[in-house]
């Protein structure tokens, strides 16, 4: 399933426990490198081989294991933002439970290949942010009562991260192990902060988003819905997606019957680009993928304990989810969900 690898148990014989303690996964032939946190499974850094760095982290971070990673690519499962019935936390439990690694890699050493990192989470190890145990379907309560062995949601996740010199592949599956008769609706998203350079991040000759024409902008601050076109784009006469001088959480959902996957371009600052392409199956059938870009501005940046109050300058979330139209999850079948990130 994976390229050669060796058995992380051969380092750690049990789970581990050290929320603290990054990993370092390094492709030796190209000298790329990348960093993730058993905490949340969070990647937090991706240096490519001619030395940049991808993403952007927060100086205030908390990687203590008291809350989320302000930065990198947090996790987002079995929802997205706030849940609408008020049973869960914003954006899940995935970002806040201890994951194992399972398998670490590298066949740099054969002079090209990758290398890669694999952590597992099942949902009976999750110990926080499982929601309400008196109203949701994912609180231990619920999803552990033995007298309901035949409804109760159980499920296993996986994330698989590989680098080469230039690229960035990141895949979670999750598997739904529940009992036959049980299905689950969820949503799924990789909520990454992209470093940008020159604290351009304002500047939309220096920073915005290609690729996403024809798509439905839901723009969740202003409560406004367009069809971004030529006339709508940020820019005024393109279809181009910017920050400017506001606070920006705007979802984009592709149109019906069009292509399922994210195909964008992000210009970084400083000249620089990214292209991230993302997609996903649920059921084994390919299903609509939409894309979320998120700028908190001045104001929300200093009400926020773990952001400087500039960082709002230096980053642009771009984050591709399965949030819209994603049928559930059925027993024994799984959702695999993908972005490729290449410099």
């Amino acid at each position: 399933r994976y390229p050669t690898y060796r058995d992380y148990s051969e380092i750690m014989s049990t789970p581990t426990t050290d929320s603290t303690s990054p990993i370092t996964v390094t492709h030796s032939s190209s000298g790329a490198t990348l960093t993730v946190y058993p905490y949340g499974a969070t990647v937090t850094s991706f240096v490519t081989a001619a030395g940049r760095s991808v993403f952007f982290l927060s100086q205030e971070a908390k990687l203590n294991g008291s809350k989320a990673i302000r930065g990198g690519v947090p996790l987002v499962f079995p929802n997205f933002g706030p849940d609408p019935s008020g049973n869960m936390p914003q954006h899940g439990f995935l970002r806040t439970n201890l994951w194992t690694v399972t398998h670490q890699y590298d066949d740099g050493e054969n002079g090209g290949g990758s290398a890669g990192i694999v952590l597992s989470l099942p949902l009976n190890q999750v110990v926080t942010s499982r929601g309400d145990p008196g109203s949701s379907q994912w609180a231990v309560a619920a999803a552990d009562n033995t007298d309901n062995d035949n409804k109760k949601i159980d499920c296993t996740i996986e994330m698989h991260v590989q680098i080469n010199a230039s690229s960035m592949t990141q895949t979670l599956t999750i598997q739904n192990t529940s009992p036959s008769s049980t299905e689950f609706e969820f949503q799924t998203l990789f909520h990454t902060y992209f470093q940008v350079a020159n604290q351009e991040a304002l500047d939309p000759t220096k920073c915005n988003i290609t690729g996403l024409k024809g798509y439905t902008c839901e723009d969740r601050i202003t409560g406004d819905t367009y069809v971004l076109t030529n006339d709508t784009g940020d820019t005024g006469d393109t279809a181009i997606v910017s920050i400017g001088n506001l606070n920006v959480e705007r979802v984009y959902t592709p149109p019906p019957s069009s292509k399922n996957a994210v195909d964008v371009t992000l210009m970084t600052g400083g000249g620089t680009t990214v292209h991230l392409q993302a997609f996903g199956t649920v059921n084994g059938k390919q299903v609509p993928t939409s894309c979320v870009v998120w700028n908190p501005y001045k104001e929300k940046a200093e009400a926020m304990g773990d952001f400087n109050n500039d960082d709002y300058l230096d980053m642009i979330c771009c984050e591709p989810g399965l949030l819209t139209n994603i049928p559930p999850l059925e027993s024994g079948k799984e959702c695999v969900f993908t972005q490729v990130i290449t410099i």
